[in-house]
């Protein structure tokens, strides 16, 4: 990201359009203290880039969203769809709704690190795909008109010339994600 980039020309993304199978129930819509776990990922991005700069991929209209445009290819349906419907963007920040415990702080370290590094494309934390940062670049849509079943994320880092961040003081457990209602119980005990 060029040093200095505005905060205005990153449009964060709360990964909410999945099926939720293996949950059993739609993971936005799971209780998370006095909100629900999506509200919750949406303040947090909001605290991070502000308001008029962040929607969620999926159908939730309460908030600034976007419906995925291809659905059953997890989140990369997310990803292609704003990506191709707000192209006017030159980074985006996905964040998805099942890994509450990712800090505020870390999101702002993350886009920290990417704002000092001028030749990739792509940034992650070593060891995990999300929360990822996507720079905006022609490379993006080739991989993204790839058929559906030869794309994915680690594609996709690959081909984008990624860069990932140390965790630092961060524990590998914030990166934890909610598939199932045993993992669920994790996140929230």
């Amino acid at each position: 990201m060029a040093k200095g980039a505005s905060i205005k020309s990153i449009l964060g993304v709360v990964l909410a359009g999945g099926k939720s199978s293996r949950m059993g129930t739609d993971k936005a819509r799971l209780p998370f203290g006095k909100q629900t776990l999506l509200d919750f990922q949406f303040e947090k991005l909001e605290s991070v880039l502000g308001r008029e700069n962040i929607l969620v991929s999926g159908n939730y209209p309460h908030l600034p969203y976007l419906v995925d445009l291809e659905v059953g290819i997890g989140p990369l349906g997310g990803i292609t769809s704003v990506i191709n419907s707000f192209p006017d963007f030159t980074y985006y920040l996905f964040l998805p709704v099942d890994m509450p415990n990712i800090s505020k702080k870390a999101l702002i370290n993350l886009i920290d690190f990417a704002r000092n590094d001028f030749i990739s494309n792509c940034w992650s934390f070593k060891d995990f795909q999300m929360p990822l940062i996507i720079k905006n670049h022609p490379k993006i849509q080739d991989l993204l008109r790839m058929p559906a079943k030869d794309r994915s994320i680690r594609n996709l880092m690959e081909h984008l010339k990624s860069s990932t961040l140390e965790l630092g003081e961060l524990n590998k457990k914030k990166f934890l994600n909610t598939n199932t209602l045993i993992e669920w119980q994790e996140v929230i005990l």
